[in-house]
């Protein structure tokens, strides 16, 4: 069942939030980039960008009166029916700390856990990229029409809460034998964005967190992704598919994950 409208003044303060990110990235210093701390064992990095970023975007998107759970504030889950944002305030805080543009700010209006709105700053092009079903003025982005995963490209990562298991290396064996092309970004957000762009044509990762996907979640289903999830092993973490109606069953055999899609 689709859920109400949400307020217009919702979506132009995920819009400003989403150009503020890209003002504080585009003019950042080298004071940005370093260390704050190490989380999960030393494998997730967080630096001082992500504290300055979550810092100015919790503070303009305030400003709705909405609930707002962030990746360096309050990391609850959204309560049923709630409309709330999920913001990640800098997704591959690693590759920018390094120099790699392949990294983003990530905006998500939600209804529950539900992402309805996505509004990213892309660091890589320097745009703002926002869609979902209720913008009228949306990217025009398209998922790719591959059919058969021998000629797909999966984005696909390696989270810090990943567990190293037997089943997990068998998985990843499975992966790299049945698509064409296997491309880790470093960012959960720029991987799903690739493929409403029709760059890649699978995203797939386990034991990922909401609000590292729930702004570029909103935009890939606007370009004809399907997406679905399932509880990972870690608690509050997901195992997330985004795939075409063509792909997705191949991909699901693979990738083994069988819930139904994501309703929004």
């Amino acid at each position: 069942m689709p859920v109400a409208k949400p307020d217009r003044q919702w979506i132009q303060a995920g819009m400003d939030a989403a150009k503020k990110a890209g003002t504080i990235l585009e003019n950042a210093n080298d004071n940005m980039r370093d260390t704050r701390r190490m989380e999960e064992h030393g494998r997730e990095t967080k630096i001082w960008a992500d504290e300055m970023l979550h810092q100015e975007l919790t503070t303009t998107l305030a400003l709705t009166h909405l609930p707002v759970y962030s990746e360096e504030g309050d990391t609850r889950s959204p309560q049923q029916d709630e409309w709330c944002w999920v913001i990640d305030p800098l997704d591959g805080s690693a590759n920018f700390q390094r120099g790699f543009s392949l990294c983003a700010s990530s905006i998500a209006l939600c209804h529950g856990m539900h992402p309805i709105a996505g509004f990213i700053y892309d660091a890589h092009t320097r745009t703002v990229i926002a869609g979902g079903q209720t913008i009228e003025h949306e990217a025009q982005l398209q998922c790719a029409n591959t059919a058969t995963l021998n000629r797909a490209i999966l984005c696909t990562g390696i989270p810090a809460r990943l567990q190293w298991s037997q089943d997990n290396v068998q998985l990843f064996s499975n992966m790299f034998r049945s698509f064409y092309k296997i491309r880790m970004l470093g960012s959960a957000v720029q991987a799903l964005l690739h493929v409403a762009m029709g760059k890649a044509d699978v995203y797939f990762e386990q034991n990922i967190m909401f609000w590292d996907v729930a702004g570029a979640w909103a935009i890939a289903q606007a370009a004809g992704a399907q997406i679905i999830s399932k509880p990972g092993t870690r608690a509050g973490s997901l195992a997330v598919l985004a795939a075409t109606d063509a792909l997705l069953p191949q991909a699901q055999t693979v990738l083994q994950i069988e819930p139904k899609p994501h309703v929004s």
